[in-house]
């Protein structure tokens, strides 16, 4: 699941095929040296120290829900444990021939306390679904390669297509019903020599629409789950693809004198749906200053696109120079995914933005 990204020139061969294989990767955070600060107590805050989560999100009973190598946990605004889920260990393979399906050997995972929970192997290939007893009963290869995966509705699930001609793919997890592809028309990404990126669409579904951004490029997409059309876009001012393009052509170089051909997956940005249906997305850590700088794309009015200058932009105040990009926004709370020490941070902040937003925090500071 989420694990960090870095480079050393020194140890460049070393790491290479660690780096050009991670699934999916966040940037480093900062932060400040603990001392001897302590956060307020928070159970929620207790409950995701004890876990470590890699992923975190809110499900369609709007219970928070954290993913460990091993487990998978569910919380009620009080932080009470409502429900977990023990994803099957290797210990256990052999008993019931099931394949384990934690750890390294997920890229993706979305769950939900009713449904269960739907993991994607390395690299992609494959969906199961492992039910609330921690069953893993269902296994479906996918034709086209999936970076990421959100549960629709009980019997349905969405596929961020990291190769294939369409972006997104919509698909039921039993019966006969068919397939259906979204976002059409988006590059194949083809296996060129040297180093190449697969598409990285992080998705949600709420409110009977499909959200889909770009994690990398910073496009949003909203579709209409009942029939498939696309009812908004945005473009966020927060596009990695010049930094990531100049980290790769230098590690193509290597590969294509090698005679060789690897790809990379990098899921930057994470995308959050507050309860009124607007998307939100963690865009920067201003650590130095002790802020966290937000977007906020209204919910669509009607059928047509919003523009790009739909986009409102907010900045939260932090407790401690702590922020990380990958996070949940739960009703009137932000959770901040940060694996760290609990002297360190408090990974739970209130934020509600105000009536009118403030104008552009701009560039850096």
């Amino acid at each position: 699941m989420n694990r960090t990204c870095s480079a050393s020139a020194a140890a460049l061969l070393a790491l290479l095929a660690l780096l050009l294989t991670a699934a999916l990767c966040t940037p480093a955070r900062a932060v400040e040296v603990p001392g001897a600060y302590r956060p307020a107590a928070d159970p929620v805050r207790d409950a995701l120290e004890a876990l470590t989560p890699k992923r975190l999100g809110v499900d369609s009973a709007g219970l928070l829900w954290a993913a460990g190598d091993e487990r998978v946990i569910f919380l009620d605004g009080d932080g009470g444990v409502v429900r977990s889920v023990d994803l099957p260990a290797a210990a256990e393979d052999a008993a019931d021939g099931s394949p384990a399906v934690h750890g390294d050997a997920v890229r993706d995972l979305a769950a939900d306390s009713r449904w269960g929970v739907v993991l994607l192997d390395n690299p992609g290939t494959r969906l199961r679904w492992v039910d609330l007893e921690g069953r893993a009963h269902l296994e479906i290869p996918l034709p086209d390669a999936a970076a990421h995966v959100a549960w629709v509705d009980a019997d349905r699930v969405a596929l961020g297509l990291s190769l294939a001609a369409d972006g997104v793919e919509i698909r039921p997890l039993r019966g006969d019903a068919p397939v259906r592809r979204l976002w059409p028309g988006v590059p194949p990404v083809a296996a060129t020599p040297g180093l190449y990126f697969e598409r990285s669409l992080v998705l949600a579904a709420r409110g009977g629409r499909l959200y889909a951004l770009d994690s990398v490029g910073g496009e949003l997409r909203v579709f209409s789950l009942a029939d498939g059309s696309e009812v908004q876009r945005a473009t966020l001012p927060d596009s990695r693809l010049e930094d990531l393009e100049s980290w790769r052509s230098g590690l193509s170089r290597t590969l294509r004198s090698a005679g060789r051909v690897r790809s990379a997956l990098y899921t930057v940005l994470r995308l959050g749906v507050g309860d009124d249906g607007a998307a939100w997305v963690v865009s920067d850590c201003r650590t130095e200053r002790r802020r966290a700088v937000l977007h906020r794309v209204p919910p669509a009015a009607g059928t047509e696109g919003a523009r790009p200058e739909a986009v409102q932009d907010f900045e939260l105040p932090l407790e401690r120079a702590c922020c990380s990009l990958d996070f949940a926004r739960w009703g009137e709370r932000l959770v901040f995914n940060l694996n760290l020490p609990p002297a360190a941070c408090n990974q739970v902040q209130t934020f509600v933005p105000p009536t009118v937003p403030p104008a552009s925090p701009g560039g850096g500071d």
